[in-house]
């Protein structure tokens, strides 16, 4: 008999302020349960963003918003692939915009 599988959702996204919209990218998993990712749109300009879900009791998952891309002329915009981690606790993406010459960014978020 095959085993059944199940389908949760632990976090959707929406188009508000605080939270992304649109990923393109998977998720990274580090070794304490977050999970770290990006979206291609959403934020507070609609530029993308970083995102953590921290994992909380009965299921529960805990999402906070790390970075809002912004189009100040030297913020990345517009993330489309995923994350790396670095064993010293920084996170670090590409950007498809943006930057000081408008053509896309490396990043890396200080956790």
């Amino acid at each position: 008999m095959a085993k059944r599988l199940t389908e949760t959702v632990l976090h959707s996204l929406d188009h508000s302020v605080d939270r992304g919209s649109i990923l393109y990218s998977g998720l990274l998993l580090e070794r304490n349960g977050n999970l770290y990712g990006t979206t291609y749109m959403g934020g507070r300009q609609v530029n993308g963003t970083v995102f953590e879900l921290t994992p909380g009791g009965n299921g529960t998952w805990t999402a906070k918003l790390l970075h809002s891309f912004n189009s100040n002329g030297h913020d990345g915009l517009l993330p489309y692939a995923g994350l790396i981690f670095h064993g010293s606790g920084n996170l670090y993406g590409t950007t498809t915009e943006g930057g000081n010459h408008g053509s896309g960014s490396v990043f890396e978020v200080t956790l």
